[in-house]
């Protein structure tokens, strides 16, 4: 919800939104669009003019390997988009990383040649899938930007209860955050967007250029 959010409130903006999974992008592509938010077509990212939604494979092929050979895997992408310079033309005004506790070291390097205003990595380190890899708590100390969210609008207060106390017992400080639960109606499956996801919404709009923030 909050992603969403962040989306919404920047529109007009040249604005890029990199994920992991295509389903992921896809589902998040027709949230938007029933908001009315116009995706732009990946083959234009050289040449931002909008809202561009994709995986952080097809950032590094449509931005930088447009000139190259075929190569055999999605990781190498990645590694000679590190290497090739975006055109002079590729310039964001915000750029998203969704599920950034995953991010390995080679997909950070990628991100940091991006040309953008700004960054913002959303994430949360309980979810981590990709063992090996500490680059989201490297982000999270280095930045001075960051910004807990703490409501939980999907789970009983009996359920944010066990998961605080499983958190506190098993994560470090900086990536355990005590949840609250805001749910109104246990029986619902609607999840709706509240007041903290639209503060941190407008917050990020306003913060000056050259920045990094990160949501946990």
């Amino acid at each position: 919800a909050t992603l969403v959010d962040i989306v919404n409130c920047l529109h007009g903006l040249k604005v890029l939104v990199l994920m992991y999974g295509v389903n992921v992008e896809s589902q998040f592509k027709r949230r938007l669009s029933a908001l009315g938010t116009k995706i732009q077509q990946k083959g234009t990212i050289s040449n931002p003019t909008g809202t561009y939604v994709v995986t952080l494979h097809k950032y590094s092929y449509h931005s930088r390997n447009y000139n190259m050979s075929m190569i055999d895997g999605y990781d190498e992408y990645i590694q000679q988009a590190i290497i090739v310079p975006p055109r002079d033309t590729e310039l964001w005004d915000y750029v998203i990383i969704d599920e950034a506790q995953d991010l390995k070291e080679g997909y950070y390097n990628m991100i940091q040649t991006i040309p953008t205003k700004h960054r913002i990595y959303m994430g949360d380190g309980r979810q981590q899938i990709n063992t090996g890899t500490n680059i989201y708590n490297t982000i999270m100390d280095s930045s001075e930007n960051l910004r807990k969210l703490s409501y939980n609008h999907r789970s009983t207060r009996e359920i944010v209860t066990t998961l605080n106390k499983f958190s506190e017992a098993n994560f470090s400080v900086n990536v355990h955050i005590p949840q609250i639960s805001i749910m109104t109606d246990p029986d619902s499956l609607i999840i709706v967007r509240g007041n903290q996801s639209t503060l941190v919404a407008h917050y990020v709009k306003e913060y000056p250029p050259g920045s990094t923030y990160v949501i946990s």
